[in-house]
């Protein structure tokens, strides 16, 4: 049993002192801390990257919160005449944009043009004389007086004039 001892040990001291088996574990040496530095790297780029993550997403919740708040204090309290109000002018704005764009789509179908705005005429101001043009007084604008039937009654008018009539 002595000789099989001896000659599995003889064996392993040859396997160990052979210049290849240093060299492989040299290599085998070198490719683990290879190895190990680069998975440090990962996990501290993982690490920093996990850190301005939570940075952003903390700066981020604080100003959202904060323009939220401001948001809800700001908010103006909605009266009644300001709501009736602006519901009639969105009412009437979308009344009269429904209504043009259906008599443009009429006048298309029926192969009528469009008609054409007319702009206001821009005033021009002669250079040569500018300062005729600034003393000269403006022309008085009469108003447009309605034109009113005088034998046109209301007819509630006309039912109390009746009552008034038969009564003695």
């Amino acid at each position: 049993m002595s000789t099989q001892i001896s000659n599995q040990a003889s064996k392993v001291w040859n396997t160990l002192t052979d210049p290849e088996t240093a060299k492989t574990y040299g290599q085998t040496g070198k490719l683990t801390w290879n190895i190990i530095q680069e998975v440090g790297l990962l996990l501290w780029l993982v690490l920093c990257l996990t850190l301005v993550l939570f940075d952003w997403f903390w700066k981020n919740s604080i100003r959202l919160g904060s323009n939220t708040r401001n948001w809800i204090e700001n908010i103006e309290k909605p009266s009644t005449d300001r709501i009736a109000s602006e519901t009639g002018k969105t009412l009437a704005s979308a009344f009269s944009n429904g209504a043009a764009f259906a008599l443009a789509q009429a006048r298309e179908q029926l192969g009528l043009p469009q008609p054409v705005e007319e702009e206001a005429p821009k005033p021009s101001v002669s250079s040569s004389a500018p300062a005729a043009s600034m003393k000269a007084e403006p022309t008085p604008v009469k108003p447009a007086v309605p034109k009113v039937d005088e034998n046109a009654v209301p007819s509630d008018v006309l039912e109390t004039t009746e009552e008034m009539d038969t009564k003695p």
